[in-house]
């Protein structure tokens, strides 16, 4: 009881060492953190930059690959795509990787499955086709899907025939594995350099990871 009291006692009068003991866990506990998110990206880098079956858009010349997990169905997602344009626009050596993860429903799997199917029909139309899933606000179920490609001349019936190919329901099944290999639980979550950044990020603070990530090469 005496020690119990000597120390409240002390605490008490020097509350700063409360404070610093919990800066100095934090501090730790980011630095662990980071370490292992550095292990983990580099295991994994050839899956995250190098899937044939993943679309992207950049330079292709660029020093830096910024990999995106999105869902079409995804609000934060669909603010992240303002962002990437920002971006994109702005810094003509990044490159982007995008890696379908549909989490939130059916319609989001259908999407995805739509995406990656006019990647391969026709790589110059994809950004447009994501865009406009991503924008779109009302359902999306198949008869949409098909109406936003026919929208911009993107041939519906070899749409149809590639939707559903093995090869597609292999490239989510994937993703998914290397997301929970990751630790990535949502979207959207971006992997820029050595780290993962979870949620939504302005494009200032994608500005930061991007300027923090060229510095570390």
């Amino acid at each position: 009881k005496e020690v119990k009291s000597l120390i409240e006692n002390y605490l008490q009068e020097n509350p700063q060492v409360i404070v610093d003991a919990f800066r100095k866990f934090h501090k730790e506990s980011q630095a662990n953190k980071n370490k292992n998110e550095s292990k983990l990206i580099n295991k994994y880098w050839e899956a995250l930059i190098n899937d044939p079956a993943d679309p992207s858009i950049g330079s292709q010349a660029s020093d830096l690959t910024i990999v995106e997990f999105f869902d079409y169905r995804c609000g934060y997602c669909r603010k992240s795509l303002q962002v990437i344009n920002t971006i994109l626009s702005e810094d003509k050596k990044i490159k982007i990787v995008f890696k379908e993860l549909p989490i939130l429903s059916k319609q989001s799997e259908m999407a995805a499955r739509a995406a990656l199917a006019v990647n391969k029909i026709n790589k110059n139309k994809y950004f447009l086709f994501h865009t406009k899933l991503m924008q779109n606000r009302g359902s999306l179920k198949i008869n949409d899907i098909y109406q936003i490609a026919e929208d911009i001349n993107i041939n519906v019936n070899s749409l149809k025939s590639e939707i559903n190919s093995p090869w597609i329901t292999l490239a989510i099944k994937e993703n998914r594995v290397l997301a929970e290999n990751l630790g990535i639980r949502g979207t959207p979550a971006f992997v820029i350099g050595n780290k993962i950044v979870p949620g939504a990020v302005s494009s200032k603070t994608l500005k930061n990871f991007i300027r923090e990530a060229r510095r570390l090469k």
